[in-house]
């Protein structure tokens, strides 16, 4: 924390409030690779793709180093050539696509960080000025009557501009960083600039970044996967135990252990898409926020400290919306693959 500013000694609520604003990110631009690499680190889906992307199109580089030395009549070499091209462009070009939602999830997925974190600044700002004026009261001298309005606006008067002044800058905070998404999105997707907010092609962009119903099918496969898979392994455990029935075949610890590692996996890809679900609840709600207009730069004169007016609602990660939203791991339908 910075020190204090040379001057004037400073009171209990400008103190709180430097402390509060000094501990808040300062909005900063994410890249293309940086915003794709902070979601991959997220998402443990993101980084699978990411590995296979890069794993496709090594093998497809290979192979058209190998084109080159294809032997044969010229126009064989040149036909394997540019077949080895077309194929790697393809690969590219889907990396690409790949690269470039990947980066719009993570400026989505970092902007709800950081209204999470102003949120919480928020927070700590207004009960910080409730506390102080409470105390305040609280020191009130009962034999010189009772607590007045007067003694409310005496007291609370230098708490009164601080607050506004506090809540002034977190929302310019705010603001800043809802403009550094929409540029950052409207670069990547060009066609987001004239998308209206509540237009059939806005709700297809945001179910390409946040694709619940998808995510949802995949979660009923993977239980459906899962459940298979227990099965599989404890008839093999019976089977190794009391050996195999009529019509049925022996069993091997080579067997069991193939069956284990299968269902770790798909543990593994359940949670993962847990998480992904829980993530994508979160950039479908933030995608439409960046896509409200701006509050008017009026301003009016803040409330006087109170507990009566509860602080704001968080506006990033909602994870018990999300958790309330997912399917749970006995919750199988039917799924088309």
């Amino acid at each position: 924390m910075d020190s204090p500013p040379p001057g004037p000694p400073e009171t209990r609520p400008q103190a709180l409030l430097r402390e509060v604003l000094d501990a808040l990110p300062v909005p900063a631009a994410l890249s293309r690779h940086e915003a794709a690499a902070l979601w991959r680190s997220h998402s443990g889906r993101g980084a699978e793709q990411a590995g296979w992307d890069a794993a496709v199109q090594t093998n497809r580089t290979d192979d058209l180093a190998l084109a080159h030395l294809t032997e044969g009549t010229p126009r064989q070499k040149g036909d394997a050539i540019a077949e080895a091209r077309r194929a790697l462009t393809t690969v590219t070009r889907f990396h690409d696509e790949h690269v470039t939602t990947h980066a719009a999830r993570g400026h989505l997925h970092a902007l709800a960080a950081s209204l999470v974190t102003l949120d919480k600044a928020q927070r700590t700002l207004q009960h910080g000025i409730w506390d102080i004026a409470a105390q305040r009261r609280a020191q009130h001298d009962p034999s010189k009557g009772p607590w007045s309005g007067h003694d409310e606006q005496r007291a609370t008067a230098d708490l009164v501009p601080v607050l506004a002044d506090g809540e002034a800058r977190i929302a310019h905070l705010r603001q800043r960083h809802l403009d550094l998404a929409h540029d950052a999105l409207n670069d990547l997707i060009p066609q987001l600039a004239d998308t209206p907010r509540h237009g059939h092609r806005h709700h297809r962009m945001r179910d390409h970044l946040a694709p619940l119903d998808l995510l949802r099918q995949d979660l009923n496969t993977l239980g459906s996967q899962t459940d298979a898979l227990h099965r599989t392994c404890h008839e093999l455990r019976t089977r190794l135990n009391t050996g195999p029935r009529y019509g049925q075949k022996h069993a091997t610890d080579h067997d069991l252990a193939v069956a284990e590692k299968q269902l770790r996996d798909v543990h593994r890809r359940y949670a993962d898409t847990q998480t992904e679900f829980a993530l994508s609840v979160t950039l479908g709600r933030i995608f439409d926020q960046i896509r409200t207009p701006h509050p008017p730069t009026h301003t009016t004169t803040a409330p006087r400290p109170s507990r009566r007016t509860g602080p704001a609602v968080p506006t990033g990660h909602d994870q018990a919306t999300a958790a309330a939203l997912l399917p749970g791991p006995t919750a199988h339908g039917p799924t088309t693959a």
